[in-house]
């Protein structure tokens, strides 16, 4: 039960977090990501996207595509112009792209779509990421078309254009000279031949340089965002993604769980306030299913044993009001001046025969008691059961000489030690052949054999048999067969509510069947083992 609900628990977790790791339609962490990068891509390009808007927008819509073509050899990324017609059958962005919005695609190639002023195009940048190349790639188209456009304006404007420009960049742009770089020789080095150059900060952002012609001003840009914290962004919304995941998978294992453990609780607090017949009802495949159904096993326990005590306490009181009556009657003759000496000797002797009756009561109730606790396992040794069986039906046979009582045992058992409490043993045997003598007409037999694991003692007699009706109720306490056999016997029905006592003690059974005798046959059957403590 414990295997299934772990298995079902990591289940629970792992495909969900699978499915979110793999799946991209409808799934929240690829949705988020994507949200992610294209934050990223507009803070980085759309600066490069206006430069490419106010570039296209000085020409005629006819040349643009050759003039894309053309700026295509400057940027690091590949850049395209589509027609915006084509894109809205194949995105299910159509509505951003048709109010100028960026849309970025995650497929073979990531790419990053913006239409380009009103007209019916849309300007497609493929960003193919490189490792090396990728921080120059991702500027050099920039730098061109921003080194353009101030080689174009007299240096007089370039503070205005830069205002303006500002406007449009998601990051610090600043007019240097090259006396007031910060910058290493060899990235200087670098700045004169090629009129570009770019250092990392120490949090991993970049810092461009960019030469306007012959000139010693200095176009700095950045710091640009760093791809890094789009991978950290990426980590951590994946690691929240596990811990939701985990949490839910948690959830929808404790609710039940919880929920069956408030039942159990609720139960158990109604049961210990005396409603005995409450149980607890929990699903087959709930966690708690075997904690429920050990207290409903305990609860029927306790509820049977509360009623057996119920009856016991009746019939005891029953049992005790007979001899206490005939006590009180015969010391209410005694005491009376008409009293005959006769009468005396006659009610002196129901006075001791009914203390003797309460004394034999008395020692049967502690008997069936003693037997009613837990197997005391300091009682049991390896014992000859065939000689104690046969010794104890010796000591009976002189109590009814009319009677035939014979010994049958397998010869297996002859010499064989077998684990048992001796004392029990001998009780139950006792039982039996009391029961036995007082029904039988001339015969009783007890025989004794090994039945594979188990040990099976029988006693049987040709009396008048035990109704099928009553077999299982002469087990209990103070059960009889007939108010007028019991008046005569003198017994008190614990004789064989003893013997299933100790039965249970040696984790055996009893059962009541007919004998070929004619009469009533009951077996004692237990494991020829050591018993369990407990």
């Amino acid at each position: 039960m414990m295997l299934r609900t772990l298995l079902r628990l990591v289940i629970v977790i792992v495909l969900p977090v699978g499915l979110l790791l793999t799946v991209e339609s409808y799934n929240p962490v690829h949705y988020i990501k994507n949200r992610i990068l294209l934050n990223y891509f507009v803070n980085t390009y759309n600066g490069t996207f206006f430069l490419i808007d106010r570039d296209l927008a000085e020409r005629p819509q006819s040349a643009w595509r050759d003039r894309v073509a053309s700026l295509d050899n400057h940027f690091g990324y590949r850049l395209r112009l589509t027609p915006l017609a084509e894109l809205l059958t194949q995105t299910q962005y159509g509505d951003t792209l048709r109010e100028g919005g960026y849309v970025y695609a995650e497929a073979d190639t990531d790419v990053l779509w913006r239409r380009v002023g009103d007209s019916d195009w849309v300007v497609e940048m493929v960003l193919d990421e490189t490792d090396d190349e990728e921080t120059l790639r991702s500027a050099r188209g920039t730098l061109f078309l921003l080194g353009d456009m101030f080689a174009k304006a007299p240096e007089a404007q370039w503070p205005q254009l830069l205002t303006q420009l500002q406007a449009e960049f998601r990051f610090p742009l600043e007019m240097l000279t090259l006396t007031g770089l910060d910058i290493s020789a060899e990235k200087q080095e670098a700045l004169m031949q090629k009129g570009y150059a770019w250092t990392t900060t120490d949090d991993d952002e970049t810092l461009f340089y960019y030469r306007i012609g012959d000139s010693d001003k200095i176009l700095s840009a950045g710091p640009t965002p760093s791809p890094g914290g789009v991978v950290l962004s990426y980590l951590v919304t994946v690691f929240a993604a596990i811990l939701l995941a985990t949490a839910l998978g948690l959830l929808s294992w404790l609710t039940p769980l919880w929920r069956d453990l408030k039942r159990l609780d609720r139960t158990a607090s109604e049961f210990g306030q005396g409603r005995l017949e409450h149980r607890v009802t929990l699903r087959k495949g709930s966690v708690a299913a075997r904690l429920g159904r050990s207290f409903n096993a305990m609860a029927d326990s306790i509820q049977k044993l509360m009623r057996s005590h119920q009856q016991l306490t009746n019939a005891v009181a029953h049992d005790l009001r007979t001899p206490l009556a005939r006590l009180r009657f015969a010391v209410e003759i005694l005491e009376s001046e008409d009293c005959t000496a006769e009468e005396q000797e006659r009610y002196r002797k129901s006075i001791h025969a009914s203390i003797d009756s309460l004394d034999y009561l008395i020692n049967q109730l502690l008997t069936h008691s003693r037997y009613s606790r837990a197997i005391d396992i300091n009682h049991f040794s390896e014992i000859d059961l065939a000689a104690l069986v046969e010794e104890e039906v010796d000591l009976h046979q002189p109590e009814r000489s009319d009677l035939a009582c014979e010994f049958v045992c397998d010869e297996t058992l002859r010499g064989a030690r077998i684990w048992a409490d001796s004392r029990a043993i001998g009780r139950v045997l006792h039982n039996l052949l009391d029961n036995a003598s007082r029904y039988a007409q001339s015969r009783v037999r007890v025989s004794l054999r090994r039945d594979g694991a188990l040990c099976r003692l029988k006693v049987e007699d040709d009396g008048p048999g035990i109704p099928l009706v009553e077999r299982e109720t002469i087990l209990q306490p103070f059960a009889q067969l007939g108010n007028a056999e019991r008046a005569s016997s003198g017994g008190h029905g614990l004789g064989l509510a003893i013997v299933s006592q100790i039965a249970q003690w040696h984790q055996g059974d009893v059962t009541v069947g007919d004998s070929p005798l004619g009469g009533a046959a009951i077996e004692v059957s237990w494991p020829a083992r050591a018993p369990s403590a407990g």
